[in-house]
């Protein structure tokens, strides 16, 4: 995405300007190494050509975070559905990734 056009953008028309600015690129090796270094920012649409995925990222930011996430990942245990938690770089807050069934 062109971040400078985001953030030059009026509040209101940022998701517009973000979706007119991305593009859209195979994950690659590289790209994740970039991503896990710090050198490149990515998202994953885990989009199947019949619009369904097998897996998930979560997102816990809130006040409650800790607690969500645990509630969370047990969740996914109770029901055997494989769970990473990466904790933000922050430190306050984590995402977690999981694999699901078709839906």
């Amino acid at each position: 995405m062109d971040w400078r056009a985001i953030h030059a953008a009026r509040p209101e028309e940022r998701k517009k300007v973000a979706r007119k600015t991305r593009t859209l690129q195979p994950l690659t090796d590289s790209a994740t190494r970039d991503h896990l270094t710090g050198k490149q920012t990515i998202g994953v649409y885990p989009l199947l050509p019949d619009e369904t995925c097998w897996f998930l990222a979560v997102d816990f930011d809130k006040k409650s975070w800790m607690a969500d996430a645990a509630a969370f990942a047990s969740a996914c245990r109770r029901f055997q559905v494989p769970v990473t938690v990466e904790r933000s770089r922050s430190g306050n807050g984590a995402h977690k990734s999981k694999g699901v069934s078709k839906f």
